[in-house]
């Protein structure tokens, strides 16, 4: 899929079980990226070129956010 000059690609090869909720506010809840059904051990994929700006864990979670240069 094509966005702003982008070309995105699925990062995995799973379901998509949450997708991007936008928060009402700046630290409110939502979801900021899209969450899928991987198992451990899953090969996870950028979904396009771009710059790696926080990997770390989220309230129990591994997150990774990469900056894309349409972001």
């Amino acid at each position: 899929r094509r966005q702003g000059g982008v070309v995105y690609a699925l990062p995995v090869d799973a379901p998509v079980i949450d997708r991007f909720r936008p928060p009402a506010t700046p630290y409110g809840s939502g979801n900021r990226g899209w969450e899928f059904a991987t198992a451990a051990g899953s090969t996870v994929r950028a979904a396009a070129d771009g710059t790696v700006i926080f990997a770390g864990v989220v309230g129990g979670t591994v997150a990774v956010t990469i900056s894309h240069v349409d972001a």
